[in-house]
Order: structure tokens, then sequence, then C-alpha cells
């Protein structure tokens, strides 16, 4: 049965919503997988998959594959649903609300829309290559559109938020230990008070070891 269809040419063709519902699943068998891999990617009923050739499926879903292999490079504007998003200019003066609401979500790709609503907002004032975005108003706002939003800019902001994440945590890290209290009597106070900055760094240690294994292992079948 001759069935067309549209194949994504790469992830730049793939929505952040497919590929939240591609990585749902739970199965670990490959020919399956394939099977919902053009479903999902190709917007083809799976009913007609079933009538596809076996050939076909397994060189359309290694093509798709193929491209979760890539480490995309950081976009840093987009124009999405009308509007121009450019990247938080700058993550390391991101708000407590900003970095809440990254930490909470940043853990399930169920939620990763709403990191996007969070690292990706409309650009309100832009001169050459300086820009700003619009002020952080919570991700309701944007989050329903971000499901829309081009797996290249989501997995590129990962990637990038990743690796900067870790080269913050070890300048803060050293940071720390050379502020670290001289006196027990320091120690004791921050221990039973708790200290802002470390607590913060706890935090954005957990969150960037969810986001390596969301950016180094994506469930995808080689």
């Amino acid at each position: 049965m001759e069935i067309d269809i549209i194949v994504p040419e790469g992830l730049h063709d793939i929505k952040l919503e497919q590929y939240q519902k591609f990585i749902a699943l739970k199965s670990e068998d490959e020919l399956f997988l394939s099977q919902k891999a053009v479903e999902i990617f190709c917007n083809v009923p799976l009913i007609l998959v079933d009538k596809m050739s076996y050939n076909d499926v397994r060189q359309i879903s290694a093509r798709l594959f193929s491209y979760f292999n890539q480490k995309p490079e950081l976009i840093i504007k987009k124009k999405h649903g009308g509007k121009k998003f450019a990247f938080v200019p700058n993550l390391e003066r991101i708000t407590l609300g900003e970095f809440t609401d990254i930490d909470s979500n940043i853990k399930d790709w169920r939620n990763m829309h709403r990191v996007m609503a969070v690292l990706y907002r409309p650009i309100v004032k832009e001169v050459g290559d300086y820009y700003e975005i619009e002020e952080y108003d919570g991700t309701d706002k944007y989050a329903e559109l971000m499901l829309s939003m081009s797996l290249d800019v989501v997995l590129g902001s990962l990637v990038f938020f990743y690796r900067l994440g870790i080269d913050l945590s070890v300048a803060m890290g050293r940071y720390l230990e050379d502020q670290t209290p001289t006196t027990s009597a320091q120690r004791r106070t921050l221990i039973e008070n708790g200290d802002g900055t470390e607590v913060f760094m706890r935090s954005l240690a957990g969150a960037l070891q969810s986001l390596k294994g969301l950016v180094d292992s994506p469930s995808i079948p080689h």
C-alpha cells in the first residue's frame, strides 16, 4: 500500500509536543518504537503505519532517530507564534522565580514546555545584537505556545543551559570554598539558619544532574 507521508528533515521540523509524546513511551521494543516514531513525527495514524512495508518503517525511523544523536547549538532568536522570541540574555542574573520554575519542571519532559516558557520570551526592545525580553510573569503565559516550539531550539537551549550551569557550579563551588566560615560559631550559625547561596547551589546541582540525564540519554534506539 502506497502512503504519502512527510518525513521531517531535521530537529527543526519536529515539535516539542511530539517529542514529549515519544519520550513518554515506556516500551523497549525497537520495532514498536520505530512504528511510533513514524506515527508521531510524521503524523501518520498507527493503523496506516501498520500497512507500510517493514523496510520503509525501519528506514524512516532510522533517519528520524539519527537526528537525536546531534547536539544542536543554542538558537538565540526564533520567530514563533507571530512573535519574535529570544533566549534569556543573562542566565547568571535570572530571578529566583525563574530559577524555581526551571528547577521544578526540568526533571520531567512532560513539563519541558514550561521550562521553555522561562528560557524564551518575546523581545520587547532590540538594537543590533542587544535585546531585552519581556519581564517574567510565570510559565502559564507561553507554556502552551511552547508545545509547538521546534526541537532544535529546545535541545539547543538545554545543552547550553547544562554546560553553562556546570561552569557556574564550578565557579560558585570555588567561591564557597574561599568564603568558608573560619570559626565553629560561624559554621554552626549557617547550619542552623541555612545559607541561601549554598541551598541555591545544591538545588542547581540537582537540576543540572537531571538535565544531564535528559541531554545524554534521550531513550532513542540506535
